[in-house]
């Protein structure tokens, strides 16, 4: 039930596929290979589906180090950006040519690691996205 919560977005992963709901209650979650499920979602379809109103003081206007996930169909992106707001993301995300786009965690939270550290991290990480 806590997948669900706050008008989570999420994206599934199949084999040579990642889906994007944006609204994670509304997924197809059969025959998954993995799942990511956080807030807010960022672009859907293209469009951008963040704005700075729906959003806390923190995630809107708040400039920090940011990192998203999303796809085009059909290359998957992965940044970290610095100095920008949740929906500074979105607007880098689009820019990039993602369609559907995710919010993941920030700060010291976020680093991005291909053959050593590109960014990061502030602390020990609990968690990662590993694409092999």
């Amino acid at each position: 039930d806590k997948l669900f919560w706050n008008s989570r977005s999420m994206f599934t992963f199949r084999p040579g596929q990642a889906s994007f709901c944006p609204q994670a209650n509304s997924c197809d979650l059969t025959n998954l290979q993995g799942g990511i499920v956080n807030y807010p979602g960022l672009l859907h379809n293209g469009n951008l589906i963040v704005s700075a109103d729906q959003l806390s003081a923190n995630l809107a206007s708040v400039r920090g180090t940011r990192g998203g996930i999303g796809t085009n169909g059909s290359q998957l992106f992965l940044v970290i950006a610095r100095g920008v707001t949740v929906p500074e993301l979105g607007q880098i995300m689009q820019n990039l040519g993602a369609t559907n786009a995710l919010n993941l965690d920030g700060g010291g939270s976020a680093a991005l690691y291909y053959h050593g550290y590109k960014v990061g991290p502030g602390r020990a990480l609990p968690n990662a996205i590993v694409i092999r």
